[in-house]
């Protein structure tokens, strides 16, 4: 009954404290900014042994989000040696373009030549639906995902694709089922081409060159 209570009761202090340090992280209006939310082995016990991990993340998310004006992606992760609701908040530095366990920021430099432009022109095939990726989307079953899959075995935020140093990659956002690319779960960001197959839950989506 206590452990039922701590999984309960803990997330929401966490939550109470990571709203106190939003205004420290000085997230600009309208942009996509993933942050680092680093919290106590105590704290992912607890949701994990509710199967909350997702759900957890999501609503911080979308609770910055809202408070920010601005889109926010949680991203969680594990300090052992801090107290159970002590957390520390950071966001990725997107000028880093990390291809790793880093954040797949959309590259932004100057305009590239055509020949390399075209390169970087990909889309996202669902059914009869065509999704241009511009920069970044985010699949998941959440209204706020990019693109929206309705699958019960999707995570709210399942996976991301982005373009990247004129390469489309896709990594998993610590989804429950996981992310394949051709039938085989990635474990880290995965470069795709045109033909590639990425599947969530029970949804093939198709990777095309516009």
């Amino acid at each position: 009954m206590a452990s039922r209570a701590e999984a309960t009761l803990l997330p929401l202090r966490v939550a109470r404290t990571v709203l106190g340090c939003v205004r420290d992280l000085k997230l600009e209006a309208g942009a996509l900014t993933v942050v680092d939310l680093t919290v106590s082995s105590v704290l992912e016990e607890a949701l994990l042994a509710v199967s909350a991990v997702d759900a957890f993340t999501d609503e911080i998310g979308e609770l910055l989000s809202a408070i920010t004006e601005s889109e926010v992606k949680i991203r969680l992760k594990v300090d052992t040696s801090l107290a159970p609701d002590e957390i520390a908040l950071t966001r990725a530095q997107p000028e880093k373009q990390q291809v790793n366990e880093g954040t797949l920021v959309p590259t932004s430099t100057s305009p590239a030549p055509d020949s390399l432009r075209a390169e970087r022109h990909f889309a996202l095939q669902v059914g009869s639906d065509t999704h241009i990726v511009d920069g970044s989307i985010t699949l998941g079953r959440s209204s706020s995902s990019g693109l929206v899959i309705a699958d019960s075995e999707v995570s709210r935020a399942h996976s991301e694709v982005a373009v990247a140093d004129g390469e489309l990659i896709v990594r998993d956002l610590g989804s429950t089922n996981g992310t394949r690319v051709n039938g085989d779960i990635i474990a880290a960001p995965t470069k795709l081409s045109a033909g590639d197959v990425i599947t969530v839950g029970n949804t093939e989506i198709g990777v095309v060159a516009t």
